[in-house]
């Protein structure tokens, strides 16, 4: 009998440990509104103060949260849906915790961490249909080569650029030995291609850090169905760690390459031009990367989530980044990139080594093919000829 009492009281203290928890919990919440006029003030009132919060403008948000409930974002009982897209977009763009959001806006952490779910699963879908390859497009050569005489028509046949990044990840155990990168710390390694509208037409998310960017490409060419190989006679600019194959267009190696090899002076040989050429015309996917990640810093911030969410994390904001590219409105980021060749938006550990050999795949055969030689080497002695 005295055991049943003491079992009882045991759960009695219990009960009454979770319902004060509970108590406190929504002692918290007193402005269940909140919420709703942060966002209010977001969406209707300050159009610069949206795009610091939430990344974009006002009539982008507006549009994207229309498309996002077509993909599936709806009201909940307590939370909206602009809501919560605005709860998700400032954890995008500022990486901020998800008990520091639950507190601006007057909402229980699960909530937060549900809501942020909900959102990103959506973007994720979006993700599949923005973020793709058009296969009528690259026929004709984009508008921004033919309007700048340092690239046509030497560079006409070429539609984009592609590039390895890498985004940091959290991970223990033996998994720390496979995401371990060349710069020292745990990520994935991301192939990005983008168009000359800064916009990403191919992406391959969740390689460990080790992988190699050549093995990375090598895999996606040969077997991703999806990877949009150029058609006969066009191509890509990649750097020198990829090899100089049919559809990758790459600099000489061995010579001067990066800005800074040209600091002070001009180039002096056929190649060295063809280089400095190169260099700045596949500046476009090294603008692209900065504009993507200076704009949400949960990819450079803090690592707050694991492996699976993280993946998720950069499809959605690489769905965000083509959205409001693809909205045809002002936006601050993309415009400073647009001015500047060298826009990086400070940072760190942006991509893999480029002209020096360090990153170079021993195992994979580097030696040009003998049909991108011979354009490389028809390229070069244009531009030369023309100086």
């Amino acid at each position: 009998m005295e055991t049943i009492d003491a079992d009882d009281q045991a759960v009695e203290a219990i009960l009454c440990i979770e319902r004060s928890r509970f108590s406190l919990r929504e002692k918290l919440r007193t402005d269940p509104e909140r919420g709703l006029r942060i966002m209010h003030q977001l969406m209707y009132e300050s159009d610069t103060q949206c795009l610091h919060v939430l990344r974009m403008k006002q009539r982008v948000f507006l549009k994207l949260l229309n498309t996002l409930k077509s993909y599936g974002l709806k009201d909940s009982h307590w939370v909206k849906a602009e809501v919560a897209l605005g709860m998700s977009l400032k954890i995008l763009g500022h990486n901020p915790s998800q008990r520091s959001i639950a507190a601006e806006f007057q909402v229980a952490q699960w909530t937060v961490t549900t809501k942020f779910s909900d959102v990103i699963n959506a973007l994720c879908c979006l993700h599949s249909d923005i973020v793709s390859w058009k296969r009528e497009e690259p026929d004709e050569t984009p508008p921004r080569i033919i309007h700048d005489k340092r690239y046509f028509p030497y560079f006409e046949d070429c539609i984009g650029a592609i590039d390895g990044t890498h985004v940091r990840v959290r991970v223990g155990g033996n998994k720390k030995i496979t995401y371990w990168n060349h710069h020292n710390y745990t990520s994935m390694n991301i192939l990005a291609v983008c168009d000359f509208n800064m916009k990403f037409i191919y992406t391959r998310i969740g390689v460990p850090g080790r992988a190699h960017d050549s093995k990375i490409l090598t895999y996606c060419a040969r077997h991703d169905n999806f990877f949009p190989f150029p058609k006969s006679g066009k191509y890509f600019l990649v750097d020198s760690v990829y090899p100089n194959r049919r559809g990758f267009l790459t600099p000489y190696r061995g010579e001067a390459y990066h800005p800074n090899h040209f600091a002070g002076r001009r180039p002096t040989t056929v190649l060295e031009m063809f280089n400095n050429r190169h260099s700045s015309f596949r500046s476009i996917i090294e603008r692209t990367f900065g504009v993507w990640k200076g704009k949400w810093s949960i990819l450079e911030g803090r690592v707050r989530y694991d492996v699976d969410m993280q993946e998720k994390i950069v499809a959605a904001t690489m769905a965000l980044h083509n959205f409001i590219r693809d909205s045809n409105i002002d936006d601050i980021d993309f415009n400073d990139a647009d001015e500047t060749e060298n826009y990086e938006a400070g940072l760190e550990g942006n991509t893999s080594p480029s002209h020096d050999d360090h990153g170079v795949d021993r195992n994979y055969d580097p030696t040009a093919d003998a049909y991108m030689s011979t354009i490389r080497d028809d390229i070069a002695r244009n531009i030369w000829d023309d100086r």
